[in-house]
């Protein structure tokens, strides 16, 4: 959003508006105390409508001069994240910072523990929305000492900042068109021309910008946090699931080689009972086989010495009975034909015998 100023625009004052918005050109450590006190005023909602992200835009305006309130408020906002994300190296940053711009600081104590993350969140919270200035630590460290400041100087001190007032008041009239008239073309926030104007619509809705995009990237910045936390847990779930996978399917594979090698020594008990069986009634067979062999050799010898006694007693039918039941079993057998030829040679002798007789 870009704020531009007319040429006819002009600074006013609200006597019942008690923030620094109309803030004079001034020397550095009056810019910086202005800032800090604009700032406490948006943290603690003192005149203003409280708004923790312009409370923190001007205390970093007021890191960039170095003015150590402004320096250890920013520090304890992001310590505990009012406002803005909770970013403990950032707040070590400026606690840091602050010990660099005020060593001998009544406050370094407190940057310190911020840096050792051993301060305590309620007393952070104290410090933050205290009202008095961290920079006047110097007065602080004084009091504790026994040692007051100088009345005169502090006169002097006075009457200096009134003067530098005076003429910054002349200044920002004088200038008030270079001062104003530029815009913000750049889109970026310029705290400058919100504490100039921040009686103009145009510069509460740069304020509510700031504190819009403060927010935004606190929001983004946790939501790309969940998503990374979600991803990481997904990604733990599928390893998770994977590894399990793997293991059921590598049992799973050792119990079907188990029941392969099983099945296998069962087969090979198998065939060899088999072959133990066939073994056996080949056996058994041959025994069968050479026992009727023998048997059969025993009852055609005695039917072969049959058929010859039958001859020989003139039983020549009788003999030739036997032998063509032998031939019937061992067809051309030459022995059993032999005997066939004998018995009919016996015969036929026999039968001459009678004839001449």
């Amino acid at each position: 959003m870009t704020t531009e100023h007319t040429e006819n625009a002009e600074i006013t004052t609200n006597p019942e508006h008690s923030g620094p918005e109309n803030v004079p050109s001034q020397s550095v450590e009056d810019q910086g105390r202005a800032l800090y006190e604009r700032g406490m005023q948006y943290i603690n909602g003192n005149g203003v409508e409280q708004n923790f992200g312009m409370a923190i835009a001007s205390f970093l305006d007021g890191t960039d001069i170095d003015h150590p309130d402004c320096i250890l408020k920013a520090s304890l906002v992001y310590f505990l994240g009012a406002g803005v994300g909770r970013n403990l190296e950032t707040a070590k940053m400026y606690a840091k910072k602050y010990c660099s711009v005020a060593p001998n600081g009544a406050y370094v104590q407190i940057a310190n523990e911020i840096i050792s993350e051993s301060l305590g969140a309620f007393n952070a919270r104290e410090y933050l929305i205290g009202e008095q200035p961290l920079a006047q630590s110097e007065n602080v460290a004084a009091a504790h000492s026994g040692i007051q400041p100088e009345p005169k100087f502090r006169v002097i001190l006075v009457a200096a900042v009134f003067a530098i007032l005076v003429v910054g008041v002349v200044a920002i009239y004088t200038f008030k068109d270079s001062l104003f008239g530029r815009s913000l073309g750049d889109g970026k926030i310029d705290i400058s021309d919100i504490i100039s104007d921040a009686d103009s619509k145009a510069a509460r809705d740069q304020a509510l910008i700031v504190s819009a995009r403060l927010i935004a990237n606190a929001d983004e910045r946790k939501k790309a946090i969940q998503q990374q936390e979600t991803a990481r847990k997904e990604a733990e779930a599928a390893e998770e699931k994977a590894k399990e996978q793997a293991l059921e399917q590598a049992r799973l594979a050792k119990e079907a080689e188990r029941v392969r090698l099983e099945q296998e020594a069962k087969a090979r008990a198998d065939m060899e009972v088999a072959r133990q069986q066939q073994r056996a009634a080949m056996e058994n067979s041959r025994s069968r086989s050479s026992y009727n062999s023998d048997v059969n050799n025993q009852q055609v010898n005695q039917m072969y010495q049959s058929a010859i006694i039958a001859m020989n007693q003139g039983q020549y039918d009788r003999a030739n009975g036997i032998v063509d039941s032998l031939l019937q079993a061992y067809p051309g057998n030459p022995n059993l034909v032999k005997l066939k030829n004998d018995i009919q040679l016996a015969k036929q002798t026999a039968l001459r015998r009678i004839v001449i007789h």
